[in-house]
């Protein structure tokens, strides 16, 4: 049996890092996050709070359409993917955030 908790540590793959995400985390204090494709946003949510001890203000959600590739003439597809962004209090610390993800 599979109880909520471990859901939740499930619902994060890995923090998307890229210059763009570097910016919007040192202006606007937002995090970027490639997450499960059946996640929500209460899910999101709530994994976030239980591993960082911070509550979100919003998220949003993008889907991330797989793209058409060619390979040696055997064409083939990537999976689509779910994107969240995860906004926060400007005020907020991130002290174990900045450790585990390595932005600074």
């Amino acid at each position: 049996m599979i109880n909520y908790r471990e859901i939740l540590l499930k619902v994060l793959n890995y923090p998307f890092i890229s210059d763009k995400n570097n910016k919007l985390f040192s202006k606007f204090k937002i995090l970027t996050f490639k997450v499960n494709y059946n996640s929500n946003k209460k899910l999101i949510k709530d994994s976030i709070y239980e591993i960082f001890k911070i509550k979100p203000i919003k998220i949003n959600i993008l889907i991330i359409k797989g793209k058409s590739k060619i390979y040696k003439n055997i064409f083939g597809k990537r999976k689509k993917w779910k994107k969240a962004y995860i906004f926060f209090k400007k005020n907020e610390n991130f002290k174990d955030i900045n450790n585990l993800i390595k932005l600074n």
